[in-house]
C-alpha cells in the first residue's frame, strides 16, 4: 500500500498574530520592526526541517467581511484593528513565503479556516496526511483519522499536535462535537454569543449525556437542571446561529493546485538578501550551507614538485596579481612560522604549497621552505605585481622573518572594508564574506579546538580574498576613497609592521623595583583603609566596599545599580569630601590597576628572542581613524601622574640611540579651522596663539593675559566637545556646571 504523503496547511494570520504578540518588539538597526516576520519565518523553517512535508500551502484572511459578518453584524466586532506595526510586516512575510516557493491562498467572503477545511477535505481524498498549523482551537473540529492540528502553546517554540485521541482525552468527546460545544458556550475570541451562563463545563456535560447538539435540542425537556433547560429553550435560535458561525465551511469555491504546493528548493540567494537586510543572523546561518554549496566543489592544485612550482611561477608572471593566505603556526606574528601558502590567481584557480605535511596524505611531498620562498620572493617583491591579502600587516611581519619583502601596490581587504564602514565591530574574513559575498564561511577550525586552519579553509580564504578585492575596490571608487587607501592607509601597513618587528626595549629591572615599592604602598593603604573602616574587608570587591561606605560609614548614596550601590570612580570622587577613607581607596585602586595592568604584566610580554615588547598596532579598531594598540596597550599608560611617568621611563632606547616623543600641535582643531573657515580660529593659529586660552578669552570676555588655568581647562573641554559632538549633559558633567549653563 502506498504511504500517505504529508500536507501542511498554515493559518497565515493566526500564526502572524501569535508571533507578533509572543515575541519582543525586534527591530533592525534602522528601527524597522520585524518580530512577526522573524517568528513566522522561524516557524516556517522549522516545519520544513522537522516535518519534511511533500506539500505545503499557506492561507491568509482578507480584509473583506465574510458571510458570517452578513449573518451576525457583531461577529468579531470587539476585535481591535490590526496594529500598523503588524500590517507593515505582512508584505515582507509574503515575500519570504514566495521565495520559499510555497503557494498562498485567500478568498474574499471566507476565512482562512474555511479554505483550510476545504483543502484538508480534498487532501484526505488524495490519501494525504494533513497537519493544520494554527493558533485557533476552532480548527479542532477538522481533526480526523488523517488530519491533525498543531498549535503553539508558549511563545513560538513550544507546540502541541492534537489528533482524535488527544481531543477525546482533553474534552471527552469526538472532534466533530467541538462545534457543538462552541454553539452552546460561545466563543469570546470571535464574539460568538452561545448561551449566556453556559460555559465549557456545562456544554460538555450536556453533550456527553445527549450525544450531540441536535439531540439536546430535540430532548430539551429531559434536561434535569431547570436553569439550563430554560436558557436553551430561550436561546434556541441564538444557539443555531452560533453553530453556523462556528462551523468551518468545507466547500469554499476556490481554485488551488496540489502540484504547485509540492515542496521545491527555496530561492536561497533571494532569501539571503532579505534575511541580510532584516538582520536575521540565525536564519542566515540556517541557509548558509545551501548558499555555500559551491564550497563542496572547491578544488586546489597541490604544488608538491619543482616542476609544478615552476608552472605556478610562470602563471603568476602572466597574471600580474595574486591573492594569498598563509597557514601560520601561531597567532603571534613575531613568533609564527609558515606551514603552508594558498594562492589564488583566478576565481577557481587556486594553488596550495605545503611546507609542512599537516593533514595531507602520508605520501605527499613537501618542498623545502627555502625553495618555495626563493621562487615566490621575486613576485612578492615585484612592484608591478599586486599582492592581495586580509590583514596584510600580519603577513608582512611573518614574511619578513623569511627575508621576503612586500613591495609595490598591495591590497588589504581588511583596510578597504574599514574605510568603507569604519563603524563595523570586526573585520574578520568571515564577516566580510557575509557582508559582501552573500557567503557565510564555516567557523574557523581554530575556534573548534584545532591548532591551525585546514588546507581547504585556507584555499577557500585565498579565493574569497580575491573575490572581495574587486567588490571593495569598486565601492571605494564610488566613495572617492582610493587615494586615501593607496596613499595613506596601505603605506601605513608596512610602517606599522616595521614598528611591531622592531618592538620596544624595556628595562625589566626598573619595573621589578617599582613592583616591590608598589607592593609596600598597597599594603600600607590596605591597613589604613581597613583601620578607618573598623574591619578587614576585600577592597577590590565592589559589594563589600559598598557595605563599608554606605551601610557602616553611612556616606550618602550617589548612584544605585542592580546589585546595590555603585562604587565607580565618579561616585568615589563625589564622596571624597565626605570621608578621608575615600581618597585612600582611590589611590589604592589606581596603584592596583597600574601594577596589574602594566608593572607586573609588561615583563611577561618581553619576547625571549628579541628581549623587546612587540605590541600590536591596529588600523581598523576605532571609527575615528585613530590608531590603537594591544598586548600591551601602550597608548593607555598614564602620563599625567608621577607613577605613569615612572612606567614610561622603563621604555628605553638601544645604546647609542635616543627616544624621540613627537605630537601634532592641535591637529583636530586645525582641521576644524580649515573645514569651517572660522576666521577667529584661523587667525589664532596663524598668530601662534594658545588656542585654548584664545577660546577662553572669547567665552569669558577677558584678555588672554588674565585667563586662569581653570578657564583654559574649561575652554579645552569645549573645543574638543564641539569636534566630537558632546551633548550639553556631557559638557555639564565634564565642567561640573549646570546643564542650562552648558
Amino acid at each position: 500500500m502506498e504511504s500517505r504523503k504529508k500536507l501542511i496547511l498554515v493559518d497565515g494570520h493566526g500564526i502572524l498574530y501569535r508571533t507578533f504578540y509572543a515575541l519582543p518588539q525586534l527591530t533592525t538597526s534602522s528601527g524597522q520592526i520585524v518580530n512577526a516576520v522573524y517568528g513566522f519565518t522561524m516557524i516556517l523553517s522549522r516545519l520544513l526541517e522537522e516535518e519534511k512535508p511533500e506539500y505545503m500551502m499557506i492561507v491568509f484572511d482578507t480584509p473583506v467581511p465574510t458571510f458570517r459578518h452578513q449573518e451576525f453584524k457583531e461577529y468579531k466586532a470587539h476585535r481591535k484593528k490590526m496594529p500598523d506595526e503588524l500590517i507593515n510586516q505582512i508584505p515582507l512575510i509574503k515575500e519570504i513565503i514566495n521565495n520559499y516557493n510555497i503557494p498562498i491562498y485567500s478568498k474574499e467572503g471566507y476565512e482562512a479556516d474555511d479554505i483550510i477545511g476545504t483543502i484538508a477535505k480534498e487532501a484526505e481524498e488524495r490519501n494525504c496526511t494533513t497537519i493544520i498549523v494554527t493558533g485557533d482551537k476552532d480548527a479542532f473540529q477538522l481533526i480526523s483519522p488523517h488530519t491533525r492540528v498543531m498549535t503553539t502553546i508558549k511563545g513560538v517554540t513550544e507546540v502541541k499536535i492534537y489528533d482524535e485521541e488527544s481531543i477525546r482525552k482533553k474534552y471527552g468527546v469526538d472532534p466533530e462535537k467541538i462545534v457543538d460545544i462552541l454553539a452552546l458556550k460561545g466563543d469570546p475570541s470571535d464574539n460568538i454569543p452561545g448561551v449566556p451562563g453556559i460555559g465549557e463545563k456545562t456544554a460538555l456535560a450536556l453533550i456527553k449525556k445527549f450525544g450531540s447538539l441536535k439531540d439536546i435540542l430535540n430532548n430539551v425537556d429531559q434536561i434535569s437542571k431547570k436553569s439550563w433547560r430554560e436558557k436553551i429553550k430561550k436561546y434556541k435560535d441564538q444557539i443555531l446561529m452560533s453553530k453556523r458561525l462556528a462551523t468551518i465551511v468545507r466547500e469554499v469555491p476556490i481554485t488551488y493546485d496540489f502540484d504547485a504546493a509540492k515542496i521545491k528548493p527555496p530561492n536561497y540567494k533571494e532569501l539571503w538578501g532579505i534575511f541580510k537586510k532584516l538582520e536575521f543572523k540565525n536564519l542566515l546561518k540556517k541557509i548558509a550551507p545551501q548558499i555555500n554549496q559551491e564550497k563542496t566543489n572547491l578544488k586546489y592544485n597541490l604544488i608538491d614538485t619543482e616542476e609544478k612550482l615552476t608552472e605556478l611561477t610562470n602563471r603568476i608572471k602572466e597574471n600580474k596579481y595574486f591573492s594569498f593566505c598563509l597557514i601560520n603556526s601561531s597567532d603571534d606574528a613575531i613568533l609564527s612560522n609558515i606551514l603552508g601558502i594558498a594562492l589564488s590567481l583566478k576565481d577557481n584557480e587556486i594553488y596550495y604549497l605545503p611546507l609542512v605535511p599537516l593533514n595531507l596524505m602520508e605520501n605527499t611531498k613537501c618542498l623545502s621552505t627555502e625553495l618555495v620562498l626563493s621562487q615566490l620572493r621575486p613576485f612578492y617583491e615585484n612592484e608591478r605585481i599586486i599582492k592581495i591579502s586580509h590583514n596584510l600587516k600580519f603577513d608582512f611581519i611573518v614574511l619578513h622573518k623569511y627575508k621576503v619583502g612586500l613591495r609595490g601596490d598591495n591590497f588589504d581587504i581588511m583596510i578597504a572594508a574599514y574605510l568603507l564602514n569604519p563603524s563595523m565591530e570586526k573585520y574578520n574574513l568571515r564577516i566580510l564574506c557575509w557582508e559582501y559575498l552573500k557567503y557565510l564561511k564555516d567557523e574557523d577550525k581554530k575556534n573548534q579546538g584545532k591548532k591551525v586552519q585546514s588546507i581547504e579553509d585556507t584555499c577557500e580564504d585565498a579565493r574569497n580574498i580575491l573575490r572581495l578585492k574587486d567588490i571593495l575596490e569598486e565601492k571605494m571608487k564610488e566613495k572617492n576613497l582610493i587615494s586615501l587607501f593607496k596613499e595613506i592607509e596601505m603605506p601605513l601597513v608596512k610602517i606599522l609592521g616595521k614598528m611591531e618587528i622592531n618592538g620596544f626595549k624595556v628595562n625589566v629591572d626598573v619595573l621589578k623595583e617599582m613592583s616591590q615599592k608598589m607592593d609596600f604602598r598597597l599594603k600600607e593603604l590596605k591597613e589604613t583603609i581597613c583601620n578607618l573602616a573598623g574591619t578587614e574587608f576585600n577592597i577590590n570587591s565592589p559589594k563589600q566596599l559598598s557595605v563599608i561606605l554606605f551601610e557602616k560609614l553611612k556616606l550618602p548614596i550617589i548612584k544605585k545599580i542592580k546589585t546595590g550601590y555603585s562604587t565607580n570612580a565618579e561616585v568615589l570622587n563625589t564622596l571624597a569630601p565626605h570621608h578621608k577613607i575615600v581618597s585612600f581607596i582611590l589611590e589604592y585602586r589606581e596603584l592596583d590597576k597600574l601594577k596589574n595592568t602594566y608593572i607586573d604584566k609588561l615583563p611577561l610580554l618581553v619576547n625571549n628572542q628579541t628581549k623587546r615588547i612587540h605590541t600590536s598596532f591596529h588600523q581598523t579598531a576605532t571609527s575615528t581613524g585613530r590608531l590603537s594598540s594591544s598586548e600591551p596597550n601602550l597608548q593607555n599608560i598614564p602620563i599625567r601622574t608621577e607613577m605613569g611617568r615612572e612606567i614610561r621611563r622603563a621604555f628605553i632606547a638601544e645604546e647609542g640611540f635616543r627616544l624621540l616623543s613627537a605630537d601634532y600641535s592641535q591637529v583636530e582643531l586645525r582641521i576644524l579651522a580649515h573645514l569651517s573657515g572660522d576666521e577667529s580660529l584661523i587667525n589664532a593659529f596663524k598668530n601662534d596663539e594658545d588656542i585654548h586660552a584664545h577660546t577662553a578669552a572669547e567665552i569669558f570676555g577677558l584678555d588672554q593675559n588674565i585667563i586662569s588655568q581653570q578657564m583654559r581647562r574649561m575652554a579645552k573641554v569645549i573645543n574638543f566637545g564641539i569636534i566630537y559632538g558632546m551633548s550639553s549633559y556631557g559638557l555639564a558633567q565634564n565642567l561640573g556646571i549646570e546643564r542650562e549653563e552648558a
